[in-house]
C-alpha cells in the first residue's frame, strides 16, 4: 500500500540516496502498526557497518537465540567470500573447505588437496589446532606438543637437544639426561637427588662424598686408597694409614721397604731390612713390634728391650736405627727411695732426696729447703695457706742517729726495736710488699723514712697517704705498724699507730 513520508509525499517520490547516517530513518511495519527507526539503532541490533549497502554489510546477531538459515551471495550471485567467520555451535560443509591461513575448529573426516587425493602426510607451516585428529603421518617443524602422549601404542625413536621429564624415564634413553631414570642408560647421567642402580660400570671421573658398600659390602680394588681416619675389615695388599682390623700381608714404606712382616718371623739383624712380628691374639695388631724385638733376640714388649735395673734408662748403642740398650749413665752418691724426687747435678751424682718428696698420707709435696720463685707463684685454684717460714728479721736502733737499712725484698715481715732515735731505709723491688712491726722502749722515734729500689742504697723517697711522714708512738712497749708496697717503681707507706 502507499505510505506516506516527509510531509505527505510518497515514498516513490523521494530522492534515492546511497549514503546513510546515523540520524537517518527507516519505516518498519508490524502486524500493520507502521514504526520508525533510525540508521544508528538499527545498526547497533543488526548491521554493524555504518556505510550501509547490500554485499560489505557485517551480520550482527546479539542475542544466542538468534539463527541464520539460507544462503549467503556475493554481488555476482556466487559463493561468498568470508573474512572471519565464527561458529558457535557445529558447521558442517557438504563441498570442500579451501583455506590459505589456518582453519580453528573441530576437524572430522579425511584431508584432501586441491586434486581431491587424501593426505598421507600432513604439513603444518604456522598453526594447527584440533582437539582431535588421527594423522597417518605429521612434521613439526615448530610450536610445542602439551599434554600428549608420543609413542603410546607403538614406542619409536624420540630426539633432542634437551628432553625432561617430570616423574620418570621409563625405557632406553641415550644421551644426556637430567632427571629421574629407570632402565638402562647410555651416555652421561647428571642426577642431584638419589639415584639407585642395580649394576653399575664407572671406567672414569671421581666419586665424592658416597658410602661404598654401605648396606652390602663388596670387593675394593685401587691403585691407591687413602683413609682419612683409619681402615676397618680386612685388608690385602700394600697399606698406607692407620689400619684397624686383621692385616694379612707385608708393611711397606714409601721406599718400598718391608717394615712389618706377616706373622712371626726370624728376626734379622741390625742394619739390615727394618722388621717386625705381630704381637697378640686379639682382632687387631695391637703391638707391632719393631727392630728392637731384633736386637732383644725376638724377646721385646712393645719395642722395649727386657732387661735393665732399677734405675737404668734406655739409650743409643749405636748410631743405626733402633738399637737401643739398658745402661746406668748415673754414678748416685745417694741412691733414691719411693715417693722422692732426685735432683743430679753436672757430675751424675745425686743431690739430697729428702728435701722435696711425696707424702701420700697427705696427700701433698713437702718441700724442706727454700722455695726460690723467679717467675711468680701462680694457685690455679685454692689459696695457699700456713707462713712462710724463715722471712722474719729483726732490727735494733740502739745509738742516736744510727742508720738502719731492712731488706724488704727477702724480708716480708721484719721488727724494728728503738733504743734510741735513727734513720731508717725500706728496701722494695716492683711488685713487693712488707711490714715493719717497730716496738719502742722509750721516747724514740724515726727520723726520716727513705726508699730504696735496688736494696743497696737509699735512692727513692716514700710516699704516704697524707703527704706527712707519720711519726712513731713514743712511749715505752708502745708499737706501729708500717706497711710498705713498691708500686711502677714508687713506695707507697701507711701506718697503724699506737697498735696494741
Amino acid at each position: 500500500m502507499p505510505v506516506l513520508s516527509n510531509n505527505g509525499r510518497l515514498i516513490s517520490s523521494l530522492p534515492v540516496t546511497s549514503t546513510v547516517t546515523g540520524q537517518d530513518e527507516f519505516l518498519l511495519q508490524s502486524s500493520g502498526v507502521t514504526k520508525r527507526i533510525n540508521y544508528a539503532a538499527l545498526s547497533s541490533s543488526i548491521l554493524s557497518s555504518t556505510n550501509f549497502s547490500p554485499f560489505n554489510a557485517t551480520v550482527n546477531f546479539t542475542s544466542t537465540q538468534n539463527k541464520f538459515t539460507g544462503s549467503f551471495y556475493n554481488p555476482d550471485f556466487k559463493s561468498s567470500n568470508f573474512y572471519t567467520v565464527n561458529v558457535r555451535d557445529d558447521l558442517t560443509v557438504v563441498g570442500s573447505i579451501t583455506t590459505n591461513e589456518k582453519f580453528i575448529g573441530n576437524l572430522t573426516g579425511s584431508v584432501y588437496d586441491t586434486n581431491s587425493s587424501k593426505f598421507t602426510k600432513l604439513y603444518v607451516q604456522q598453526q594447527l589446532t584440533a582437539s582431535k585428529a588421527d594423522l597417518l603421518q605429521v612434521k613439526i617443524e615448530g610450536g610445542t606438543i602439551n599434554g600428549t602422549t608420543i609413542g603410546f601404542t607403538t614406542p619409536t625413536t624420540v630426539k633432542g637437544t634437551t628432553i625432561t621429564a617430570t616423574s620418570a624415564f621409563v625405557g632406553s634413553l641415550t644421551g644426556n639426561v637430567t632427571g629421574n631414570l629407570t632402565g638402562n642408560v647410555t651416555g652421561n647421567i647428571t642426577s642431584t637427588g638419589t639415584s639407585t642402580f642395580s649394576s653399575i660400570d664407572v671406567n672414569g671421573g671421581t666419586i665424592d662424598g658416597a658410602t661404598i658398600g654401605a648396606s652390602s659390602a663388596t670387593t675394593v680394588r685401587g691403585t691407591t686408597i687413602t683413609a682419612t681416619t683409619g681402615f676397618v675389615g680386612t685388608l690385602t695388599g700394600n697399606v698406607t694409614g692407620n689400619v684397624t682390623g686383621n692385616l694379612t700381608g707385608d708393611v711397606y714404606n714409601s721406599t718400598s721397604t718391608k717394615v712389618l712382616e706377616s706373622g712371626n718371623t726370624t728376626p734379622t739383624a741390625n742394619g739390615g731390612v727394618a722388621s717386625a712380628a705381630f704381637y697378640g691374639t686379639s682382632s687387631y695388631a695391637n703391638q707391632a713390634l719393631t727392630a728392637a724385638y731384633a736386637s732383644s733376640g725376638g724377646s721385646a714388649i712393645n719395642g722395649v728391650p727386657i732387661g735393665g735395673n732399677q734405675y737404668q734408662i734406655l739409650a743409643k748403642n749405636t748410631n743405626t736405627n733402633y738399637d737401643v740398650i739398658w745402661t746406668t749413665p748415673l754414678s748416685a752418691s745417694t741412691q733414691g727411695s719411693n715417693n722422692y724426687v732426685t735432683v743430679w747435678s753436672g757430675a751424675k751424682t745425686v743431690k739430697d732426696v729428702g728435701n722435696f718428696y711425696y707424702n701420700p698420707s697427705g696427700p701433698s709435696w713437702t718441700l724442706t729447703v727454700p722455695l726460690l720463685i723467679n717467675g711468680g707463684l701462680y694457685v690455679v685454684s685454692g689459696g695457699i695457706t700456713g707462713s712462710l717460714k724463715s722471712l722474719e728479721s729483726l732490727y735494733t736502733v740502739s745509738s742516736l742517729n744510727e742508720s738502719k737499712f731492712i731488706d724488704g725484698i727477702n724480708y716480708s715481715s721484719n721488727i724494728l726495736q728503738l733504743s734510741q732515735s735513727g734513720n731508717v731505709t725500706m728496701s722494695l723491688v716492683s711488685g713487693q710488699t712488707s711490714t715493719v712491726l717497730v716496738k719502742n722502749s722509750g721516747a724514740f722515734s724515726v727520723t726520716h723514712w727513705s726508699g730504696s729500689l735496688n736494696g743497696t742504697t737509699a735512692n727513692t723517697k716514700i710516699y704516704w697517704k697524707s703527704g706527712v711522714e707519720p711519726s712513731v708512738t713514743s712511749g715505752n712497749l708502745k708499737q706501729d705498724v708500717f706497711t710498705f708496697v713498691n708500686i711502677n717503681s714508687r713506695i707507697y707507706g701507711s701506718a697503724i699507730q699506737n697498735f696494741s
